[in-house]
C-alpha cells in the first residue's frame, strides 16, 4: 500500500495519508527496527521519524540537508505520542 496525500477528509484519521500510514506495517524495513511507517506512542520505532533523523540514502527529505531538523523531530515525536 503507497502512502497518499488528500486535504479532502474532516478528520485527520480519515485522510488517505492517515491510514496509509499510522499502524501500516513497512514492506521493506531498511537497516532500522522499524517495522511500522507510524507506529502509534513509539516515534523512535516509526520509519517516518526515523528517516527524518538520519542523513544517509534513507532519510527524509532525500535532498538537500545536511542535518536533521531538531524541531521538527520534536514535533513529529510529540505528534507520534499522543497517537497512543
Amino acid at each position: 500500500m503507497q502512502l497518499r496525500l488528500s486535504v479532502n477528509a474532516r478528520v485527520p484519521e480519515d485522510t488517505p495519508a492517515y491510514r496509509t500510514a499510522v499502524g501500516v506495517p513497512l514492506s521493506l524495513s531498511p537497516g532500522s527496527r522499524c517495522v511500522f511507517r507510524i507506529r502509534p506512542g513509539f516515534p523512535e520505532e516509526s520509519a517516518v521519524w526515523h528517516r527524518m533523523m538520519v542523513r544517509d540514502v534513507t532519510q527524509m527529505p532525500p535532498i538537500a540537508t545536511e542535518f536533521a531538523d531538531p524541531q521538527g523531530l520534536e514535533m513529529v515525536a510529540a505528534w507520534i505520542l499522543s497517537l497512543r
